[in-house]
């Protein structure tokens, strides 16, 4: 494949990507550019994948949401059968399987309410277990009821 020698990358890295600094690993066959929900996006030059061993990555951070819904201490109850989690996202292994209606209480946690995995999520405690579990899935006791009109 036709591709750019170093002089060439960091003129391109500082004229179009407004790079104030970089950093170039090898090229050629050994470079695999992969995009989260494409996959690889580039052919080697000498047609097939190597193995890969050393990465750089780039990712954009997002400004921390956070909701406001609960406070530590608050009553809640589960809203439908849901899961509580090692941290506060999908990607944190599971910790119990909760039932509908299970009660508990939120706990003290900096985290809390924060958006994770397209959801906010929330400490609290259950049966003896600490966990997070997202928002949508916990109910003030009197709003499980009915009772809560925001």
């Amino acid at each position: 494949s036709i591709g750019m020698n170093s002089a060439e990358l960091a003129s391109f890295m500082i004229t179009q990507l407004g790079a104030a600094a970089g950093a170039t690993l090898d090229g050629g066959g050994s470079s695999a550019m992969w995009i989260q929900g494409r996959g690889i996006v580039n052919v080697p030059s000498d047609g097939s994948e190597r193995a890969t061993t050393n990465g750089l990555m780039m990712f954009a951070a997002e400004p921390r949401e956070q909701s406001t819904l609960f406070q530590t201490s608050d009553p809640v109850v589960t809203s439908a059968a849901t899961v509580m989690r090692l941290g506060p996202g999908t990607n944190f292994d599971v910790l119990a399987n909760v039932p509908a209606g299970a009660p508990g209480a939120i706990t003290a946690h900096g985290l809390n309410g924060v958006q994770a995995t397209g959801t906010h999520w929330w400490r609290w405690a259950w049966n003896g277990v600490e966990g997070w579990t997202p928002e949508g899935a916990l109910l003030e006791p009197l709003a499980a009821q009915g009772w809560v009109y925001r």
